[in-house]
């Protein structure tokens, strides 16, 4: 008996373990399933990415379940599934009903996510059935969560129903005037979806009216998306700036960190084209307010901030403004891990490099390259060493070079080689330490450091400067063509380049050009077509200059030369190489060069049917008795082949259209530009006056600035993103004193500040935390009395005063202030 019992309440437990194993099951896969944990549990669950991952769309049937369902994750569910058969695409519009019916007052704020997708959607495909959901969200506009309204606003902005863009007009002009900040800048956001939409100028009145109003009463956290919505539709409309110009200038440190990237943007392009240049006039008032205000940015967190305010000072600041922003960029450069940051601001230093060295050079031990750094990043680098380049530190650079040109990534490498080069430019006290260096490097066995170190030979022996260096520098390169150590037609090329350039200069036409032209006569078949055409010229350039000399011991033997060159040239492959050799016998058969002043003449190349008909170079030579008629003059010739060849160039010089502070100096010339990204206007020669920046009152009358903005640059001020102190503060915070002793001082200083409301003793004027405390006491039992004598009032006007009750509450509900406060989902205010 005992054990059947013992087995009864053994089996009892198991069943009751196994429903309650059940439950916990199904309760742990109702609230995972938003966060796709339930496929870990089970093989056959139901995440919503699976949706996305297979082609077969979910059964329509099962769906429609989903959405009527009363459970909220069912509901949510279903509308993910309808989401992911929209991207699919697959039709939805049956899903349409049911989506808009879960659309009520009680909605959660993921769920109205969802179903704002899913009706854009439809306003795309079918905008006439997306008409039946205005109604919906006309009632949500007047919600007493924040959030509601917003996405309100944002959907039908979004919609582009032409039918309804009365509605939405009025409704966003409703929006701009919101007690919500996040509703306000909604707003901001509807009015460039719209623009951009339909950027029709019969719409733009009617968007510059709701701007201005956007404007006047933007605050810390909306003047941003205001202005960003100011540059889209109305870019030329100074006139909504003028009065809000110091206002912003004095929240300018507690705005939101993108927002403040835009006011320092508008305000910049605002002071050049109403301000005078400092460099003539000296700083105007309101300039120097902007600078003040924005030094502070400097500091900032947010490395677009930091650009942005170092533009400025960049672009609008004095030499002691200049001096500020080399510290903040080299912070950047250490705090940041992010490669592309790193690169756009390395971008940035470059341009300060180039306009204003002396402001990096103190830090030019920041720029030195690493091996693992990536190789744009390198190229950057080391631009802007090249940049910082002096006489006080080239030689230390120079060093440094030579162990980049040793880099395995072979661009990086030939660009340590021109770097060299310039060096040798800028500082023309190095340059034959540079041209050993170069010379070094030709003896290699690298075929590419060979090359780039002849191109950058080839550009130094271009200057004035190196005239009487040419010569024993041609020697030597002509000996290593004969020795077959140069083997890269780019070097070849350049070779022959400065041999048929120069040959004119010194004793180069005696001791180089001829052994030069044999050597590359020899495997003229073999060469490449950059080298062949370089070889010609520079054969036929040698045969004028020997023409024209009154020594011509080598004239006979270079026309023989250049006459075996242009018959191979004749069958070559390359039709550029043909028409070069056709061009330059012609060229020199016209002017008569090839004469011998004893009287012999060495016949230059072929006529027209001679090279038609295919005759031979022994044949055309033994033809006697038959002299053209000269056109030309060998001066003229040599003017031809010589005058205005175009100089080799180390580095490219950069854009001057390039402005600091934008990333499309990281993207290059052809990256699309937009319109915020404009260069700056240059300064205007004729201002209005300074009064059309004064503060428009409520009775239209101009106000003064008020005190606290006016002395914005003299106190620390912190907003989004500025925890560190202003770059160049003058001392430390004051520090909080809990007893302060000085009571006379504390008494003045309350009664004079501006934003203490009120007067009498307060409690600053207590010695000890007892008194304090005792007296906090007292006041309560004195308030207490109070309350008790005016009950009888109280209940008197209790019934007159109901009904103005009732309605300041319902107001009340709506006022929010623009100082950063929010409203969650049941309408409770937190401040943030």
């Amino acid at each position: 008996m005992q054990q059947s019992h013992a087995e009864k309440a053994i089996a009892s437990l198991k069943s009751n373990s196994a429903r309650l194993a059940s439950r916990l099951q199904e309760n742990l896969a109702e609230h995972s399933r938003d966060i796709a944990l339930l496929d870990t549990f089970s093989a056959t669950g139901s995440s919503a990415a699976k949706y996305l991952d297979s082609g077969v769309p979910p059964p329509i049937e099962e769906t429609k379940k989903l959405l009527s369902s009363r459970r909220e994750s069912e509901r949510i569910d279903g509308l993910k599934r309808v989401v992911a058969m929209m991207l699919k695409p697959h039709p939805v519009s049956v899903f349409f009903p049911l989506v808009t019916s879960l659309l009520t007052p009680t909605t959660s704020l993921p769920t109205r996510s969802l179903i704002s997708l899913y009706i854009l959607h439809v306003a795309h495909t079918d905008p006439s059935l997306a008409l039946l959901a205005i109604n919906a969200y006309q009632k949500d506009l007047s919600d007493p969560s924040p959030f509601v309204r917003a996405g309100a606003i944002k959907t039908l902005a979004r919609m582009n129903l032409p039918d309804i863009r009365p509605l939405v007009n009025v409704s966003v002009d409703k929006a701009a005037r919101d007690g919500s900040w996040y509703v306000r800048r909604a707003a901001c956001d509807a009015v460039r979806t719209m623009w951009s939409a339909d950027p029709d100028p019969e719409h733009r009145p009617q968007l510059e009216k709701t701007i201005d109003v956007l404007l006047k009463g933007a605050g810390p956290l909306t003047v941003g998306a205001a202005l960003a919505a100011w540059e889209e539709v109305c870019p030329q409309q100074w006139d909504l700036i003028h009065p809000n110009y110091r206002a912003w200038c004095g929240i300018l440190g507690d705005m939101e960190e993108w927002g403040q990237c835009t006011v320092l943007r508008v305000l910049g392009r605002y002071v050049r084209l109403f301000c005078r240049d400092p460099a003539e006039a000296g700083l105007d008032k309101d300039q120097e307010l902007l600078l003040d205000s924005s030094e502070m940015l400097l500091g900032s967190l947010n490395e677009a901030v930091v650009v942005a305010a170092a533009k400025l000072h960049f672009y609008l600041g004095t030499p002691t403004h200049l001096a500020k922003i080399a510290k903040p960029l080299i912070r950047i450069l250490h705090t940041s891990t992010s490669p592309e940051v790193r690169a756009s601001i390395l971008e940035n230093c470059l341009i300060v490099a180039e306009r204003h060295p002396e402001l990096l050079s103190p830090h030019i031990v920041t720029f030195y390259i690493k091996a693992s750094t990536p190789l744009l990043t390198k190229r950057t680098q080391l631009k802007i060493l090249v940049a910082l380049t002096t006489t006080s530190n080239v030689r230390p650079l120079l060093k440094e070079y030579l162990v980049y040109v040793k880099d395995t990534d072979e661009e990086f490498s030939n660009d340590a080689i021109a770097a060299i080069g310039t060096c040798a430019k800028r500082v023309p006290a190095v340059a034959d330490e540079c041209v050993s260096t170069l010379l070094q490097l030709v003896k290699g066995k690298h075929d590419s450091v060979l090359a780039q170190a002849i191109v950058v030979l080839r550009t130094l022996l271009t200057s004035p400067s190196s005239a009487s260096s040419r010569a024993p520098i041609a020697s030597t390169l002509v000996q290593l063509l004969d020795t077959g150590r140069i083997r890269s037609p780019t070097a070849k090329s350049n070779i022959y380049w400065l041999l048929g350039q120069y040959c004119d200069q010194g004793k180069i036409l005696e001791q180089c050009v001829p052994d030069a032209v044999r050597v590359g006569a020899r495997n003229f078949a073999e060469e490449a077509d950059e080298t062949k055409l370089q070889l010609l010229t520079m054969s036929a350039k040698a045969l004028v200059v020997s023409h024209l000399s009154t020594m011509t011991p080598h004239l006979r033997h270079l026309s023989l030369l250049f006459n075996y060159l242009t018959t191979l040239a004749r069958y070559d492959l390359a039709y550029q190489v043909r028409d070069r050799a056709r061009f330059l016998a012609g060229l020199l058969q016209s002017a008569g060069i090839g004469s011998t002043p004893g009287g012999d003449t060495a016949r230059l190349g072929m006529d027209e049917e001679d090279f038609k008909s295919g005759v031979e170079v022994e044949v055309a030579l033994k033809k006697s008795g038959e002299e053209d008629d000269q056109l030309l003059r060998a001066e003229q010739v040599r003017r031809i082949l010589f005058d205005g060849k175009a100089e080799a160039t180390v580095i490219a010089d950069r854009s001057t259209d390039e402005e600091l502070g934008t990333f499309l100096i990281a993207l290059g010339t052809n990256a699309p530009r937009l319109s915020f990204t404009d260069p700056l206007p240059p300064y205007a020669t004729s201002i209005p006056p300074s009064s059309i920046r004064d503060a428009i009152s409520s009775s239209g009358t101009p106000s003064k600035l008020p005190q606290e903005i006016r002395s914005a640059s003299s106190r620390p001020m912190t907003g989004f993103g500025n925890t560190t102190p202003p770059v160049g503060g003058s001392g430390r915070a004051s520090p909080i004193v809990l007893v302060p002793t000085n009571l006379a001082s504390a008494d003045s200083s309350r009664s004079a500040s501006p934003f203490v409301t009120g007067g009498g003793r307060g409690r600053g004027g207590f010695v000890d935390l007892e008194d304090f405390y005792a007296d906090g006491s007292s006041e309560e039992d004195g308030e207490d009395g109070e309350s008790d004598e005016s009950e009888v009032e109280g209940e008197e006007g209790e019934e007159t005063g109901e009904e103005d009750g009732e309605e300041e509450d319902e107001d009340s509900e709506e006022d929010e202030s623009d100082d950063g406060s929010e409203e969650d989902e049941s309408g409770t205010v937190r401040a943030s």
